[in-house]
């Protein structure tokens, strides 16, 4: 742990010193390409005066939203895929039409059927994470070894009890993964849509909002919150339902 902490530390000083180089050598002019301590000086203030704190504040609100409602109806469609061929025939084709396009490219559609405001964000954010969720949800249940099912049948389990004490677990590994990719995908998609359909507040709207007044110092401290959340979610909140879970239970080392 010690040594990943230093690697990561090292590594994070390089690509801040970098930065500081690239933007000694004036090759963007100043305004286009802040420094590190003029960043560092711009997210202070924004602190200072809470911008940032309610601008995060509402971007966080709609992600989750929208994550945990799509990660229901995930599920739901994956296990529903996954339990006879019929929800195969039925959702298989369209899931896979509309998993490779990009979220923003839905964005225009998404205001012109519900208008501006964080009602189209968070739809957005469900129609995105749902897709992967569903897709690894189903293959999870699927890829179930009968091996394990077996067992759990001959120590009397079945029906329900064999589904939450043997299927569950077994899929689990695939099941975060979907959640893993889905998050990823909704915080794009929240961005995404707060550039285009927020009309006030978010990190996506202060970038867009930004931009117009040549404040790239804002988008950079928005921008770094950004993948400070990410990281937080992934390597904290992620890793540790994976630990008390399918570690612990042994479905991976």
């Amino acid at each position: 742990m010690l040594k990943s902490i230093i690697y990561q530390s090292i590594v994070l000083l390089g690509i801040i010193a970098l930065w500081q180089v690239l933007a000694i050598m004036h090759i963007f002019p100043p305004v286009l390409f802040p420094s590190p301590y003029d960043v560092l000086k711009k997210g202070i203030e924004l602190l200072g005066n809470g911008k940032l704190e309610i601008n995060t504040a509402y971007t966080l609100y709609r992600l989750m939203e929208g994550f945990i409602i799509g990660a229901v109806v995930g599920i739901l469609l994956g296990a529903f895929m996954a339990a006879g061929k019929i929800g195969e025939y039925i959702l298989l084709t369209p899931l896979s039409f509309l998993m490779p396009i990009p979220s923003v490219a839905w964005v225009p559609f998404f205001l012109l059927w519900f208008g501006l405001g964080s009602k189209t964000i968070i739809i957005l954010v469900v129609f995105t994470a749902i897709l992967p969720i569903a897709f690894n949800t189903w293959s999870g249940l699927k890829t179930v070894d009968r091996a394990y099912l077996r067992a759990g049948q001959a120590f009397g389990a079945k029906g329900i009890s064999l589904f939450f004490n043997v299927t569950l677990p077994a899929s689990l590994p695939f099941l975060l993964t979907g959640l893993r990719l889905g998050f990823s995908r909704a915080w794009r998609a929240v961005v995404a849509g707060e550039m285009l359909a927020a009309t006030s507040y978010g990190l996506g709207y202060i970038i867009y909002s930004a931009r117009e007044f040549l404040s790239t110092d804002v988008m950079a401290v928005a921008l770094i919150i950004i993948g400070i959340i990410g990281i937080v979610t992934e390597k904290i909140i992620f890793a540790k339902i994976e630990d008390i879970t399918v570690r612990r239970w042994g479905m991976i080392t």
